[in-house]
């Protein structure tokens, strides 16, 4: 392992989610697993889903060291959804006070994107009206609503990394996987290569409104997950769509709770 890679996955804190066989570590009481891919400051599809499921495991995916600080350390009100905050003890589901969930979630602090090897990239940093515009793209005149505050280097893998650490022999599927990346999204879809086939559900946000520079189109995304054979279900702008190898499974009362498993943005 090159010393570049060593040290993106230490950074990314990925090592520390893993066992000594180099999978992740999930509790025995752990039936499915989850990909909250982008979770800003407060990871409210991650608490959402957490809240509903104690038989889930979910890997939390954030590179914005600001959105980071804020779970940690939270400054920002709890906002009306569910929301997740970490500490040095314990990570729990805050406003409702829920329970700790501490092994059943983990956060790696990396940018996912379409890279052969771990390395690191130019990281566009937004104001603290909303971290959750930063991008690896650079934005545009339209991104009106904040402004660029400085530029970080993030820690960045394929989300075929990511994944190869699943302990696939015990979880030959993946729940659900949301992507919420600011113009990056079809990249890591795609990063994921033949791992794909064993998602379920794929949560992506499809457009950024021209807000980035090389940002991916709606179509391009449809067009992938079409190829991929996957069946849009629902949803503008955040789609969700069905891996049609799994189709069966999902009769009509689940596909109305499948609605309801992904928090408005």
């Amino acid at each position: 392992m090159s010393d570049i890679k060593q040290e993106v996955l230490e950074k990314s804190g990925i090592l520390s989610t893993l066992d000594e066989n180099g999978f992740y570590k999930i509790p025995d009481d752990v039936e499915k697993i989850r990909f909250d891919i982008g979770t800003s400051i407060d990871a409210q599809n991650s608490a959402l889903w957490l809240a509903r499921h104690k038989d889930l495991f979910v890997l939390g995916i954030e590179p914005n060291k600001d959105s980071i600080k804020e779970l940690h350390q939270r400054t920002y009100p709890p906002s009306h959804h569910r929301i997740v905050s970490l500490d040095e003890n314990k990570i729990k589901l805050d406003r409702f006070g829920l329970r700790d969930i501490a092994e059943h979630f983990k956060l790696l602090t990396c940018a996912l994107d379409s890279v052969d090897e771990p390395c690191y990239s130019t990281f566009y940093m937004t104001d603290e009206r909303n971290y959750g515009c930063s991008s690896l793209l650079k934005p545009t005149e339209k991104l009106k609503s904040v402004d660029v505050k400085g530029v970080d280097q993030v820690a960045v893998m394929s989300f075929a990394e990511v994944l190869s650490h699943v302990p696939w022999d015990r979880f030959p599927t993946i729940d659900i996987v949301k992507v919420d990346a600011q113009g990056k999204d079809l990249d890591i879809l795609k990063s994921a290569g033949d791992y794909l086939e064993k998602v379920k559900v794929v949560h992506v946000e499809t457009t950024t409104w021209g807000c980035y520079n090389g940002a991916c189109e709606t179509n391009e995304i449809r067009e992938f997950m079409k190829k991929n054979d996957f069946t849009h279900m629902f949803g503008q702008v955040n789609e969700t769509y069905v891996n049609n190898r799994f189709r069966g499974e999902f009769h009509l009362e689940k596909m109305k709770g499948l609605m309801s498993e992904f928090v408005a943005e």
